[in-house]
């Protein structure tokens, strides 16, 4: 199984979930639009290209006060104002409340599907400990950890981690994947 990603972070959040999964870097044309059509649209393109099964992601971090932006602009947000930024949006605002959402786009001859996680979050006063993207600020809805402070909470419990445990359930029930 492929997928494709220029980010070997999450190259590395994967495995610890599909051992089996080789990693493709590829660019790609994002449409401005919702995840789940980003997320397809990239399926789309790769398979184009290398027309073999493969998996994509997007993400998003949908802050409530803020009517779910940054959502599909996350990216582009954060090498704006990185997390410091995200903290000053949030400044005078009392609901720090959101969610991350990982859609994961899984591709071969029969067509896509999609699988959905999402992780509820608090947004942190401050950055705490050492994680790539917006890891140092969002704190686990019920826990007092960022995920970057507790990198082994965030292997197995993830917005990411959710997303691609269904795709694993899915390959291993259609038998697209050795069970090991």
């Amino acid at each position: 199984m492929i997928f494709v990603t220029s980010n070997i972070h999450k190259f590395n959040e994967v495995k610890h979930i599909i051992p089996s999964m080789k990693m493709h870097k590829m660019d790609f044309i994002e449409p401005q639009d919702n995840i789940e059509i980003v997320a397809m649209s990239k399926a789309i393109q790769a398979y184009s290209k290398l027309k073999q099964p493969l998996v994509v992601e997007d993400t998003g971090l949908f802050l409530n006060a803020l009517s779910g932006f940054p959502g599909e602009y996350s990216v582009w947000l954060h090498k704006r104002i990185g997390c410091r930024g995200i903290i000053d949006l949030l400044k005078d605002r009392s609901d720090r409340s959101g969610e991350m959402v990982t859609v994961v786009a899984y591709i071969d001859r029969d067509g896509i599907r999609l699988f959905r996680g999402i992780l509820k979050v608090m947004i942190a006063d401050s950055e705490r400990g050492e994680g790539f993207g917006f890891d140092p600020i969002l704190i686990p809805e019920g826990k007092d950890f960022t995920l970057a402070e507790n990198p082994e909470y965030k292997l197995e419990n993830s917005h990411r981690a959710l997303a691609f445990k269904q795709l694993r359930d899915y390959l291993h029930k259609h038998k697209k994947i050795d069970q090991r």
